[in-house]
């Protein structure tokens, strides 16, 4: 795995703060549409969860989202990906569902390139960062914490989350780990593996 690492890392990255970010070997204008194209459909689909989440919130309580999610979130995300043609998933170093853990090398390295450029704006636009592992192009998306109601189900489990809704996360989620956030605090990444451009040039 060292070796994947050192061999992704020399070939991949080249980044500075904010959404600047390139892969080595990759002409400006492709790279250009790969962060066009992930940026696109990371929106559609935090748009497409947010609103059935503020539905199920608004139908049955904090309590009836959190069943909800348990129950729906992966469904949504793969019948977003099936609406896209590119594979969508979110991923998180302190996930609450068990699939959405960081797996691969690739993801702990988008981790720390868009946790390092939250840590350094202070108004910062979207961060995001597109690698290349082999031939497979990843468009990577910072999730944050946008709204004081996530609190309820993510922030502080003494202060913000109620103990029947910390029971009942407890329950459809044994290992647990996505709570004590603060408003404004990356949650998250969308994750969007995408069809490399076909390029036009000729030998």
């Amino acid at each position: 795995m060292k070796h994947l690492y050192w061999g992704v890392l020399s070939l991949l990255i080249s980044f500075t703060s904010c959404s600047t970010n390139h892969v080595e070997g990759i002409d400006p204008e492709e790279k250009q549409v790969y962060f066009e194209e992930g940026n696109h459909i990371a929106s559609e689909a935090q748009k497409a969860l947010l609103s059935k989440v503020t539905k199920a919130i608004a139908d049955s309580g904090v309590n009836g989202a959190v069943a909800f999610c348990n129950e729906n979130a992966i469904p949504i995300t793969d019948s977003l990906s099936n609406a896209f043609h590119a594979q969508i998933q979110r991923i998180s170093n302190k996930n609450r569902n068990p699939d959405n853990v960081l797996k691969t090398e690739t993801d702990i390295m988008a981790w720390d390139l868009i946790e390092g450029m939250a840590r350094e704006a202070t108004a910062p636009p979207a961060q995001q960062v597109v690698l290349q592992e082999g031939n497979k192009i990843f468009y990577y998306k910072a999730i944050t914490l946008g709204m004081p109601t996530c609190l309820k189900c993510h922030g502080n489990k003494d202060t913000d989350i109620a103990p029947e809704t910390l029971q009942l996360i407890q329950t459809k989620y044994p290992n647990d780990k996505a709570t004590g956030y603060q408003l404004g605090e990356l949650r998250g990444l969308w994750k969007i593996a995408l069809q490399p451009a076909q390029s036009d040039k000729t030998e």
